[in-house]
């Protein structure tokens, strides 16, 4: 039999003792795959959200927060590909002090890069409250000795996925207020009485003590320094840096990396010397005193958790302090 009649051979139908038909039918020798089992299992999902500013690094989606919103889950994804997140929470920094002042010490630093290690952040398909702390408003200025001597004031937290920062605590004044204790504490204020605020561990460090001049805030990544007996304010603690492929472009550069929660200096009093610098990650310099009047504390970067610089003090003339730099949530998910 050609091969061809017997690839046609008809079906044979036969009565078998049970009484049903039976079809006998002829093998070709092999089978034929694929056809109705959907052409093998489906790809894996992937994580994905919206919310805050989007960009892209690599496989990684980066969601960057400057004020409050919501973190929405569209997709959960699966726990073999992504379905948890990394995070970045910044709270806002603390003012400097006014007179003879201590630089406003960095909202605190908390984060859980990168996932692999620390197991990530779980997530589900729903929305999440993103909140935003405010950086510590400046108070006052230009106002003869003795009047309106303060501390600086305090910033305020931040929060995301039932995790809080705290604001950074405002700088110490001259023999009057100590710095304020917050996620990185504030400078003691100059000369007399005056101590520097504590920090929160894991979120960062203390204030720098006081000398003649007032202490820099405190960091996120190392504690302020402190005032100098040449009537210098201390400088301001480092921030932490962080990879760009884990926080975009938010945050100071530096080095190849961004940073955030610098701490600021303290205010220089009634000398020539040149005022220290604010911390690393977007702390501000102390004011001058070296000029016909009084210098002003610059503010902390926004964004950045950044403490306020302390105001300078020119011939009894008071500055007026710098204010906290707002703070910051960064979300970042594989979704490729």
């Amino acid at each position: 039999m050609k091969y061809r009649d017997k690839i046609l051979e008809p079906l044979t139908v036969e009565k078998n003792t049970s009484g049903k038909n039976d079809i006998k039918t002829k093998s070709f020798g092999y089978s034929v795959l694929g056809f109705g089992s959907g052409g093998g299992a489906p790809p894996p999902e992937f994580l994905a959200a919206e919310g805050g500013s989007v960009t892209t690094s690599g496989n990684h989606k980066i969601h960057t927060f400057t004020g409050n919103g919501t973190f929405t889950v569209t997709n959960a994804g699966e726990a073999t590909t992504s379905n948890s997140v990394e995070y970045l929470i910044v709270a806002g920094g603390g003012s400097g002090g006014r007179y003879i002042s201590g630089g406003g010490g960095a909202g605190g630093v908390l984060d859980n890069f990168p996932s692999p290690s620390t197991g990530g952040q779980p997530v589900s398909a729903t929305g999440y409250p993103i909140v935003i702390g405010g950086g510590a408003a400046s108070g006052g200025g230009n106002s003869p000795m003795g009047v309106n001597k303060s501390a600086g004031n305090d910033g305020s937290q931040s929060s995301a996925f039932g995790v809080t920062t705290t604001g950074g605590g405002g700088g110490g004044t001259d023999k009057m207020a100590s710095g304020r204790p917050g996620g990185s504490g504030g400078g003691a204020g100059g000369r007399q009485t005056s101590g520097p605020g504590s920090g929160i561990s894991g979120q960062g460090n203390a204030g720098g003590g006081r000398n003649d001049a007032g202490g820099g805030g405190g960091g996120a990544e190392a504690a302020g320094g402190p005032g100098s007996p040449n009537n210098v304010g201390g400088y301001g603690g480092n921030g932490r840096p962080f990879p760009g492929s884990y926080v975009g472009s938010s945050g100071e550069p530096s080095g190849g990396n961004q940073h955030f929660g610098g701490g600021g200096a303290g205010g220089t009093y009634d000398t020539n010397n040149s005022p220290q610098a604010g911390g690393l990650g977007g702390g501000g310099s102390g004011g001058d005193g070296s000029g016909p009047s009084a210098g002003n504390g610059e503010a902390g970067d926004a964004n950045t958790g950044g403490g306020g610089g302390g105001d300078g003090e020119r011939n009894t003339q008071s500055g007026t302090p710098g204010q906290g730099g707002s703070g910051i949530v960064v979300i970042r998910y594989q979704f490729q």
